[in-house]
């Protein structure tokens, strides 16, 4: 999707445009999606775009159960920062760190 230089109304139609075009007559077993733009663009045009198939995202960020409620067959990994952890587990690898940064 390269959302992250592309957004906005406009180009999420023309890739729904275009998407119907390329996959409107494959049929997948599950579409996988990853971040929240994809995420969010497959909520949106689940149905009409993929059928209906299963769909499994990663890496959402700020996930609630509620963003799949009426998705039965919505499942994945959501995006959980544990900097704590992070930060126990690098020192208890490399104990005498002379810097950290995050």
């Amino acid at each position: 999707m390269d959302t992250k230089r592309y957004y906005g109304e406009r180009y999420f139609k023309k890739l729904y445009e275009s998407y119907a075009e390329k996959y409107g007559k494959i049929d997948f077993d599950a579409v996988i999606v990853s971040d929240n733009d994809a995420f969010n663009f497959i909520r949106k045009h689940h149905h009409e775009l993929f059928h209906d198939k299963p769909v499994v995202f990663c890496g959402i960020n700020d996930y609630k159960d509620e963003m799949i409620a009426g998705f039965n067959n919505f499942t994945g990994v959501v995006e959980d920062n544990d900097v704590k952890s992070t930060i126990e587990i690098a020192i208890k690898l490399h104990p005498m760190p002379r810097r950290l940064w995050w």
